[in-house]
């Protein structure tokens, strides 16, 4: 920041002398002139922040000095203080009159003569700003596209814009409306305003509190007009502004607009009554075709003839997809298609969806999942078949259109306005424009024709989509962004129901055995690794999965050992379990990357992947902030792990992602224990008899009496075991009444914690009846 310049005027140097050593403390630039005539010539030079006088000086005395100066137009308003031995009121009053804005008796005093000088620095400072201010405003107010004006509560005209002239086409009143006292509608009858107009000025002061918005046309043209009532900060009125914006052709636009949708809604009732005619005749010859080569596939055939009917059966599989959309289409626009109100399980549409997509999207590889919000209802009264048709549709699109990463369905309640379902598919595709997004759900339309030539499909399916939901009192929309994903949601009112479908078997679950492990990973990829985990059968499950790939990691129970155990070895990876006694994962590698070089003479550290078993929002972005390297979610699976250990172990082969198909609000999740399967077939049995032996019931016990002795930090540590066990063996449910009661602990609240602990209590017998079922299973 510049230093302030300050001028001095006296024709005894003496004097300068003494100012000088009166503000030889002071961080100011001191200017001085021997006369006025010196000052005045002076002034473009130093550009003075404040001017000190003297008034007798011989020649051209202070008086006339300050007249002159104030008659100059860019200094008007610079400071003038005037330095005199004069007391009469007399000689003070002409000082005043002159233009100077203070005086200074001599002899000076010190204190005094500091303190007006700084007055009036500072007076010039807000002054400036002021001006910059007003300056500013002056440019934005002529770079408006709008025409604007405004006036004080008096009515007096403090400003306008040459928009407003434009738009009026009048003359201005003033070539410089700002700082002129002019009364605003006398001003504006002169120049001839419109007198609908004038009629809008003068109305708003009737109603000053309101904010006025409408339209006025006046001969050929239409405008929109806003005024806005101008209040202090203390409430007090100061005025109005008013704007207004030409719409003239905007009206024109929307009235050829309004005919021209007329006429292309007519056109559309007649072509969605040729199709549904036309899809009619092409179905029945195409199921034809369908059968036939289903019945010629069972009947002895050439390897060759096989190919061929499979392409027959394939193409009229395309074929019929197309003419089923084209006819739900013509149905949906001609009004004639009918929803059923009926009872509608949505776990089993849900699962159902994912099932029919699980082996496209594991050949593509690419992780499928869905969650559902406990709260959501069992059941809800709707069209099973629509609904799963608009989920199918879009987790479809979602798969096609992902080449990595992952498909996320998510089920969530509303209660803003009622029961209500927030479905969402989120992918991590191709990403579209806004462009693109704006056609989504126009009829025969696709993204671009590179996705349609690719892809393929009729460019029905989200038309479909949008008007089913819209039918269900629903609504559709998308978000995305190119080359990160998108994300489709839709959001139903929905009335739950206890009667449970008709003719609706549940899904049986199986102990998947499938994928293969890479038993010889450790030799490809030989990596020393450190793993930190409190829990016992956690331990135990980690350690034989690594051992499983050929490796012996070395474990430790929290933080601190981890740390310690880092100080005498070498680690390529470490992970940490998130939640652990003593120090916690994240406060672990927050300690690691802080004060590595304190721990280690290594010059690179490990790699910090992160274990947790919570799915919370943010809780990646926690771990990865905490300066984690990555993050893995409990219950850990093999393919997960591998993939894991492959990515962050530099090998060179392309890692192909697996399915990951996982719920969290069903009761059990069959692929958890068949995952521990992998690593040992005897493994799930013994982690299943510590759990119910030895685990479970000293921590249920424990959990008991930390509630009734409100210990909130035995209540985490007791809930956060059972969880994390639970969850690893697939009970799921119970893990998530764990969580909540964990999370009770970490905050202290236990408002709600009796009931919480009374279902786990109810839960638990049910997990000991599946998992001993698990064990009858593996004896026969």
């Amino acid at each position: 920041m510049d230093r302030p310049s300050i001028l001095v005027v006296d024709d005894e140097p003496d004097n300068f002398d003494v100012i000088e050593a009166h503000l030889n403390s002071q961080d100011y630039q001191l200017h001085y002139a021997a006369s006025g005539q010196e000052a005045i010539s002076y002034l473009e030079l130093f550009q003075p922040d404040v001017i000190l006088l003297d008034v007798m000086m011989p020649d051209m005395d202070g008086i006339e000095v300050c007249q002159h100066i104030r008659s100059l137009t860019e200094w008007k308003t610079v400071p003038i203080i005037m330095v005199t031995a004069l007391t009469a009121k007399e000689d003070l009053a002409k000082c005043l009159e002159a233009g100077a804005n203070d005086f200074l008796s001599k002899p000076i005093n010190s204190l005094e003569f500091r303190a007006r000088l700084k007055s009036m620095l500072r007076i010039k400072r807000q002054y400036d700003q002021l001006e910059r201010a007003n300056a500013l405003i002056y440019a934005q107010l002529e770079a408006s596209l709008e025409g604007v004006i405004a006036a004080d509560e008096q009515g007096q005209l403090v400003g306008y814009n040459q928009k407003l002239c434009e738009i009026w086409e009048i003359n201005a009143t003033t070539t410089n409306p700002y700082g002129n006292e002019l009364l605003l509608l006398p001003l504006f009858n002169e120049s001839k305003f419109p007198p609908e107009l004038t009629q809008i000025l003068e109305n708003t002061y009737d109603l000053p509190e309101q904010i006025n918005h409408g339209e006025v046309v006046t001969k050929d043209s239409t405008y929109e007009y806003f005024s806005s009532p101008v209040k202090a900060p203390d409430g007090k009125f100061w005025g109005f502004v008013w704007r207004f914006r030409d719409i003239t052709e905007r009206k024109q636009f929307e009235k050829h607009l309004q005919s021209a949708k007329e006429t292309a809604e007519a056109a559309l009732r007649v072509k969605s009554d040729f199709l549904a005619m036309m899809s009619h005749e092409i179905r029945t010859p195409i199921n034809g075709v369908l059968g036939m080569t289903q019945l010629l596939s069972t009947t002895a055939l050439s390897t060759e003839q096989q190919r061929f009917v499979q392409a027959i059966q394939t193409s009229g599989e395309i074929l019929l997809t197309v003419i089923n959309d084209i006819l739900d289409f013509s149905k949906l626009e001609s009004g004639k298609l009918e929803l059923e109100n009926l009872s509608v399980d949505l776990h089993r549409i849900v699962t159902d969806t994912c099932t029919l997509l699980a082996t496209q999207a594991e050949e593509k590889g690419i992780k499928l999942s869905y969650q559902i919000d406990r709260n959501a209802p069992a059941y809800f009264l709707g069209d099973a078949i629509r609904l799963r048709q608009i989920l199918l549709n879009l987790a479809n699109n979602a798969v096609k259109f992902t080449d990595t990463g992952e498909v996320r369905l998510t089920i969530s309640v509303r209660t803003e306005n009622g029961l209500e379902l927030l479905f969402a598919v989120q992918d991590t595709g191709i990403g579209l424009t806004s462009e693109q997004l704006q056609k989504l759900f126009q009829a025969f339309s696709q993204a671009s024709i590179a996705t349609a030539r690719k892809y393929g499909g009729t460019g029905l399916g989200l038309a479909i989509c949008q008007k089913l939901v819209q039918m269900m009192g629903g609504r559709i929309w998308a978000e995305s962004t190119i080359g990160e994903g998108t994300v489709f949601s839709f959001i139903l009112p929905v009335v739950a129901t206890d009667e449970a479908p008709q003719g609706i078997m549940p899904l049986v679950g199986k102990f998947d055995r499938s994928n293969p492990i890479n038993s010889d990973l450790a030799t490809t990829l030989p990596l020393q690794i450190l793993i930190a985990e409190d829990n016992t059968i956690n331990q135990e499950l980690v350690r034989a999965m690594f051992d499983k790939m050929g490796y012996a990691p070395v474990i430790v129970n929290d933080g601190l050992e981890a740390i310690d155990a880092l100080k005498t070895h070498t680690y390529d990876i470490v992970f940490l379990d998130v939640q652990m006694p003593r120090m916690s994962g994240i406060e672990a590698a927050n300690y690691i990357v802080q004060n590595w070089s304190d721990i280690s003479t290594t010059p690179s550290r490990p790699i910090l992947i992160a274990m947790t078993a919570s799915v919370m929002q943010g809780d990646r972005e926690m771990c990865l902030n905490a300066g984690m390297d990555d993050y893995i979610s409990k219950p850990i699976f093999f393919a997960t792990l591998q993939r894991t250990l492959e990515r962050w172990g530099n090998i060179s082969e392309n890692i192909t992602e697996q399915r990951d198909l996982t719920t969290s609000s069903t009761d059990f999740d069959p692929n958890a224990l068949s995952e521990i399967e992998k690593i040992s077939l005897t493994l799930p049995r013994r982690m299943i008899n510590l759990f119910l032996q030895e685990e479970s019931p000293v921590l249920l016990q424990l959990l008991h009496k930390a509630i009734l002795e409100q210990d909130s930090s035995q209540v985490e540590y007791a809930a956060h075991s059972l969880r994390s066990t639970s969850s690893i063996l697939g009970a799921k449910m119970f893990s998530e009444l764990c969580y909540e009661m964990e999370v009770a602990g970490r905050k202290g609240n236990f408002d709600g914690a009796d009931t919480t602990m009374k279902k786990i209590d109810q839960l638990f017998p049910t997990v000991v009846s599946y998992l001993e079922a698990y064990l009858a299973e593996c004896s026969a």
